[in-house]
């Protein structure tokens, strides 16, 4: 009887992993090509082709709470606490400005689009931190729908993508001095992938100088899901899923205790690099999982008030930038 119900979670197993890691090999053709995105986009294109399949769904539904702790424990690895000594207070000051300003209007300008609440919290969040991989972290400690997981990583997706090929332009454009820009890179794109892409015409120097910051974003990200596992706790202890909802708060404890042992332990240290990769490959598993079990026409009937939230929050990402370039540093 046990190997029976375990059995009828495999074919959806196997075909998340080979999905998935499709998705993520073809992730290494570009840095732009996201593999969470690579993922969720593949898992969805597939299930346009083949439609829903009673024999993979088990397996499909079971993939993401599987895999997204021990994803989230793992991405603990990127945090290199010991580099956000070196980050300047100005950029400190920028990213926290600019976080409260981009959640402000997700949740004002949210309400006026009528894009729901969560769709809303997780494309603030993608915008402020640091893209898909901040939705992923944040979709299971606010309880997400994974429409709504899938929803707000296309978007910070899409306007970070456009925005790795814009901002260049408006560097010249403005005449922006190289390490300014490289601060108004870091503090506003979306994802590590597009900031290094923005940047990299400018040379290795700087490109070093914008991740740096970048980093510093992404290490804001402990603070923002406690206060939302805060926000939503309620929400979490009433849920009726079957995995706890404590379950992620143990893998959030995880990631920060991996970020610590993983930045300042020296044995440690020489394996981050190694390590890096893993949580990407988790979640790409996962985002195909997910897209395999979305109908991608009423995703993308639902899709274009999110687009406008993530574009109307990401430029005042960008106007909150400008205002402090042109009263403080110009």
């Amino acid at each position: 009887m046990m190997n029976n119900k375990i059995l009828r979670f495999l074919p959806g197993l196997i075909f998340s992993v080979i999905i998935g890691s499709a998705a993520y090999y073809l992730s290494q053709f570009h840095i732009l090509f996201d593999p969470l995105v690579n993922g969720i986009l593949l898992g969805l294109l597939v299930r346009l082709i083949i439609g829903a399949r009673p024999l993979f769904s088990p397996g499909l539904g079971l993939t993401p709470r599987l895999i997204i702790p021990v994803g989230i424990v793992l991405y603990g690895v990127n945090l290199e606490f010991q580099k956000l000594s070196k980050v300047m207070p100005m950029a400190w000051l920028q990213m926290l400005v600019g976080i409260v300003i981009i959640f402000w209007l997700a949740d004002f300008l949210g309400r006026w689009l009528k894009v729901s609440e969560k769709t809303g919290v997780l494309t603030a969040i993608g915008t402020a931190i640091c893209g898909a991989s901040a939705v992923m972290m944040a979709g299971p400690a606010i309880k997400a729908e994974k429409k709504d997981i899938s929803k707000a990583i296309l978007v910070v997706v899409f306007w970070g993508i456009i925005g790795a090929f814009l901002y260049p332009f408006v560097q010249k454009f403005l005449a922006m001095p190289e390490d300014i820009y490289a601060l108004f890179a870091a503090t506003t794109l979306h994802t590590t992938g597009t900031v290094k892409t923005a940047v990299l015409f400018l040379g290795k120097n700087i490109e070093a100088f914008a991740l740096s910051i970048k980093l510093a974003r992404t290490a804001l990200i402990i603070p923002i899901l406690a206060v939302l596992v805060f926000i939503f706790r309620k929400e979490q202890q009433q849920s009726e899923e079957n995995q706890s909802p404590f379950l992620i708060y143990w893998a959030l404890a995880g990631f920060v205790i991996t970020g610590i042992l993983f930045s300042f332990v020296p044995e440690l240290t020489a394996y981050a690099k190694t390590l890096k990769p893993y949580s990407a490959i988790l979640w790409t598993l996962a985002m195909a999982s997910i897209g395999l079990t979305i109908d991608i026409k009423g995703l993308l009937k639902d899709l274009f008030r999110p687009l406008i939230l993530g574009l109307l929050i990401w430029l005042g990402a960008i106007a909150v930038f400008m205002l402090g370039y042109w009263l403080i540093i110009a």
